[in-house]
């Protein structure tokens, strides 16, 4: 299986509380093989992964309610198979740190071009396919 492409049938799921971000995120990925789902808030992103687990979870990290760190946390109890990218707007080392530390796969800051959220995903695919190797 080639890294860079996602296997059919993998699953997406987009969390961000910008509306604007949801539909450009899914626009990159509405050319893939996979299902791609978006949620506005940690909550209704763990109704819908309830409801059907993802692959792959990128969320932003700062977001009202539930931010990006509690979504990611329960995320790793609930779904540890799913890979977690988390985004911020007011990036930095420290966050990144902090992420990494709860079990983040990676870490995207914005603004950010779409190749590089591409790249991020391609490392996912990666990860998941030496995992099951």
């Amino acid at each position: 299986m080639n890294s860079r492409r996602p296997p059919t049938g993998f699953s997406l799921l987009l969390v961000d509380d910008d509306p604007n971000l949801l539909i450009s995120l899914k626009r990159i990925f509405s050319r893939e093989p996979y299902r791609v789902e978006t949620a506005e808030t940690g909550e209704e992103a763990l109704r819908l992964m309830e409801a059907a687990p993802f692959e792959a979870v990128v969320a932003d990290l700062r977001m009202p309610g539930m931010d990006g760190l509690e979504l990611l946390g329960r995320i790793r109890e609930k779904y540890p198979e799913t890979e977690v990218i988390l985004l911020t707007g007011h990036g930095g080392v420290k966050d990144a740190v902090a992420a990494m530390r709860a079990g983040a796969l990676d870490f995207l800051e914005k603004p950010f071009e779409p190749e590089a959220m591409q790249a991020k995903m391609a490392r996912v695919f990666e990860v998941r396919r030496l995992k099951e190797e």
